[in-house]
């Protein structure tokens, strides 16, 4: 009896053991969520944008807008960078160097900073949020309009 009760506790302890063994605690990455805002004091060449982090992640970010004449923007186009944020809310970024008449697509970002040098994209998780478009104002040229000239003298004229 003895050795089927020492039998039936080895059993349930490597059994234990086992099931420990495969059930490891993963860690749980948050997600980086980001929209993007408002576009608005449009002008020829510049413009705000707005955006807004709701989740940050699992640490510091890196975020801004990038923006494009061609649709789904990335980091590697155009770009405004805020620098670091560990909280969640909104942001704003002025855009210049815009061209006139020009439509635009633009997208908020997140990048999740692994690399305390801010130095480097390839090293953590870049997020975008929702793709805007506008359009840059025309470029207006002056309009001059004249009178008829009377009385030409060498010096002078009247209009």
């Amino acid at each position: 009896m003895k050795n089927r009760i020492k039998l039936s506790f080895s059993i349930l302890i490597i059994f234990l053991v086992t099931i420990f063994q495969f059930c490891r605690k993963e860690e749980i990455k948050k997600i980086i969520k980001v929209t993007t805002g408002e576009i608005s004091e449009i002008a020829t060449n510049s413009a705000t944008a707005k955006g807004e982090i709701i989740d940050v992640g699992g640490g510091t970010l890196l975020y801004g807008h990038c923006w494009s004449t061609s649709q789904k923007p990335t980091y590697d186009n155009e770009k405004t960078i805020l620098y670091t944020k560990e909280i969640p809310g909104v942001f704003s970024s002025s855009l210049s160097g815009l061209s006139p008449g020009t439509t635009y697509y633009i997208r908020a970002f997140a990048y999740e900073v692994k690399d305390e040098n801010h130095d480097g994209i390839n090293d953590g998780i870049i997020a975008y949020g929702n793709e805007k478009n506008f359009k840059t104002e025309n470029q207006t040229l002056a309009t001059v309009i004249t009178g008829s000239v009377n009385e030409i003298t060498p010096n002078t004229a009247k209009i």
